[in-house]
């Protein structure tokens, strides 16, 4: 082996950074509507039920003809207000959030998979119209997509005025051998 890919492979050994490539996987968020309240309260409608996250690595790395899949990584979430719950002349956004977590858990009954925070966002700017998430990238979801992942979110703020509809999207890095 020539001394300069001697060198790269020690310096990928010692800093723990085997993977030699990858590549990343976008999926789409469905829809989602948070219940408005025109006298305020707690926020109370943006704890939903689980969203699988449907990712076969399997498959995507055989597509791709990679080698295996050695982590899964969450590296974007973002959420978007969509149109559904806008009549004429209202305008959502997020500024009913002060602040949101989403969390990774294992769907199997039989885990010993901890429920893991994945992200984080912040209260967003009045109009804000997009939620983007600080995301823990060092977080390695592949153990959970092995065994059905799901994620979910808490919330904390106040109900907005009017009901308020989003989706989003998240981005995965799929790193392999």
């Amino acid at each position: 082996m020539p001394a300069r890919l001697t060198l790269i492979f020690l310096f990928q050994l010692l800093t723990g950074c085997a993977s030699v490539g990858g590549f990343e996987i976008s999926q789409a968020l469905p829809e989602r509507t948070v219940a408005g309240n025109p006298l305020g309260g707690l926020l109370g409608g943006f704890v939903d039920v689980p969203i699988p996250l449907d990712v076969d690595v399997a498959s995507q790395t055989a597509a791709r003809d990679t080698g295996p899949a050695t982590a899964l990584r969450l590296t974007d979430l973002r959420l978007r207000i969509t149109s559904t719950e806008e009549p004429p002349g209202d305008e959502d956004d997020f500024a009913f959030i002060e602040s949101a977590e989403v969390f990774v858990a294992s769907a199997a009954s039989d885990s010993t998979l901890p429920r893991v925070r994945v992200a984080t966002a912040s209260q967003p700017p009045a109009g804000a119209r997009e939620l983007v998430f600080t995301t823990d990238s060092s977080v390695d979801l592949l153990p959970y997509a092995r065994e059905g992942a799901e994620l979910s979110a808490e919330a904390s703020g106040e109900a907005p005025p009017d009901d308020v509809s989003f989706d989003g999207a998240i981005v995965l890095a799929v790193e392999v051998l």
